[in-house]
């Protein structure tokens, strides 16, 4: 019996014990069968339908486990380490390294800092003189 099949077998057997649960109780005759046995006797089945045929369980399994944790988003956690991470770590390294060499230029003495303006401006002038 094919997977196909299968709920197309339980169909009729699912209207069938719903219609026999309907039945009022002065209907029912003392020689009828009791509930107790029904229930051993469609427990399979009961147990197939309130699972709802193990979906939950299979997308769980597959789709969750499978595709989502092991795939998607494994892959976002290894671009997350290699990419994000070492990117923000470059830049904080960048940071540190650029401060380290700018600390050295900031010695306190103004003079120091009369040289390094004016060969700025010396270095402006040359370079609008010779593009423009």
């Amino acid at each position: 019996m094919s997977l196909v099949t299968v709920p197309g077998s339980i169909g009729p057997l699912n209207v069938t014990a719903r219609r026999g649960c309907r039945l009022k109780p002065s209907s029912v005759s003392s020689t009828s069968i009791s509930a107790q046995s029904v229930g051993k006797a469609f427990k399979p089945i009961y147990t197939m339908l309130s699972r709802k045929y193990w979906m939950d369980e299979l997308y769980e399994g597959i789709i969750v486990r499978s595709a989502l944790l092991n795939g998607l988003f494994r892959g976002s956690q290894e671009l997350d380490q290699v990419v994000v991470d070492r990117a923000a770590n470059g830049i904080g390294n960048g940071a540190i390294t650029l401060s380290k060499g700018v600390r050295r230029l900031q010695t306190g003495q103004l003079q120091g800092y009369g040289v390094a303006i004016s060969v700025g401006v010396v270095a402006i002038l040359l370079a609008f003189y010779f593009w423009h």
